[in-house]
């Protein structure tokens, strides 16, 4: 099946003028891969909307990618952390040597990996223990340059960057004990709002992915739908339009759209009450972490369980996940929309916001089934919905074949039925 790509996202009017900077292909050893046009073919088969996986955004993510390592740089420049790189260390040596709190050995790993992969830090790894150390000065950032390319490509990155900004700020207080990631960070609304919104390029794919899958899942009527921590309701407004789109609305008798802070539902509510007042909705708080049976959920009641980035956070996966498939009936889905890391502990941009964050990190750990917080592999993914129960597991887009063609691709949904 060839993809139909609107003219205005033609590859070559796009890119021409960035690619054919020198100094954008030269920075920090990066540069932007022609991408293979098989990618939109693969997305075009499961029916996503090319206009939001488009061609122009593609070069967004791909500056993303390169403004975080850039971030990267500048944070541990700033944290004065190379200046002990000059030979071998661990992680847990340079939080010592520079008089750093114990909590913020987490976040601190997190950077180091990420020079590391960016081939910037050397590492070695022995006795359990990984050590870095910095074989030439780290190129010099250029922040402000790719913010400014980044904004004139498409402004609505900027909700990317500006959460980035707004956490990268906070790493030196951290650090030093002064703050709380949660404390600093959780109350700045319209951050997260513009984040987690679908007018972000940069987010809104993911919310895309798992309406589309979860749409697909529906039966041809009478379908009872309970989603998890919807939060703001951008991955709500997709599978309604989804659905909408499809005239598929009337296929739901019950709805109930929650979240852990009952705040978010009360927003939830007054958004979603009057443009879709003829559907059956409920908005309710409800927490993924206890049980499920407590919080008027009976077994066997839905039809359809999803949640879109909720589900890394359980504090304990295997208990979350059997308590969503007890929760489902016979033939039930279970849609998971996630970012999904291509190999165990790899560090992603986005988690320079989310290192910092108790509710990320302090998760329950196992070395053979989930052995880092935060999100998973497909392969973790897969290994823990079986042992709920599931079957039938799949990831939809397909990332094995996707992330050949573009290496940072790592969004998808993950979905399971209960026979």
């Amino acid at each position: 099946m060839t993809a139909s790509i609107p003219n205005r996202y033609c590859y070559e009017d796009s890119v021409a003028r960035m690619l054919t900077e020198p100094h954008l292909a030269s920075l920090v050893q990066f540069s932007i891969p022609r991408l293979d046009l098989r990618f939109f073919d693969i997305l075009a088969e499961d029916g996503f909307d090319l206009e939001v996986f488009s061609l122009k955004r593609y070069l967004g993510y791909m500056m993303v990618e390169l403004y975080g390592l850039h971030l990267t740089i500048d944070l541990l420049n700033t944290l004065k952390v190379t200046e002990g790189l000059d030979q071998p260390r661990t992680a847990h040596e340079i939080l010592e040597m520079r008089g750093f709190g114990k909590s913020f050995e987490v976040p601190l790993r997190w950077l180091l990996k990420r020079l590391a992969e960016a081939g910037l830090l050397a590492t070695k790894t022995g006795d359990g223990e990984c050590t870095y150390q910095l074989g030439a000065a780290l190129p010099q950032t250029r922040l402000d340059w790719l913010r400014t390319e980044l904004l004139n490509l498409d402004s609505d990155f900027s909700a990317t960057v500006n959460f980035l900004d707004a956490a990268a700020s906070l790493y030196p207080q951290i650090a030093e004990q002064q703050i709380s990631g949660e404390a600093a960070l959780l109350g700045k609304f319209k951050l997260w709002a513009d984040y987690f919104s679908n007018s972000n390029p940069h987010y809104a794919p993911n919310n895309l992915a798992s309406a589309v899958v979860a749409a697909n899942c529906l039966r041809p009527e009478g379908n009872r739908i309970l989603e998890v921590g919807a939060g703001l309701g951008s991955a709500t407004e997709f599978l309604l339009k989804t659905l909408k789109q499809r005239d598929r609305l009337a296929a739901i008798s019950d709805m109930q759209v929650t979240d852990s802070v009952a705040f978010f539902c009360r927003l939830l509510q007054r958004n979603f009450e009057s443009t879709y007042s003829n559907l059956p909705l409920t908005f309710r708080d409800f927490d993924i972490n206890r049980p499920w049976a407590e919080q008027r959920c009976r077994p066997q009641q839905w039809d359809l369980v999803w949640g879109v980035n909720v589900f890394h956070l359980a504090q304990d996966l295997d208990f979350t996940l059997r308590e969503a498939f007890e929760a489902l009936t016979p033939g039930g889905w279970l849609v998971i929309g996630e970012c999904i890391r291509r190999y165990s502990g790899e560090p992603i941009t986005m988690e320079i916001v989310f290192q910092i964050l108790r509710s990320f990190v302090d998760v329950k750990i196992d070395p053979q089934t989930r052995p880092t917080h935060g999100f998973l592999t497909l392969e973790q993914w897969s290994s823990a919905l079986t042992r709920a129960g599931f079957v039938s597991i799949k990831v939809v887009p397909d990332l094995a074949r996707l992330s050949e063609l573009m290496p940072p691709f790592n969004l998808g949904a993950i979905c399971g039925r209960r026979s």
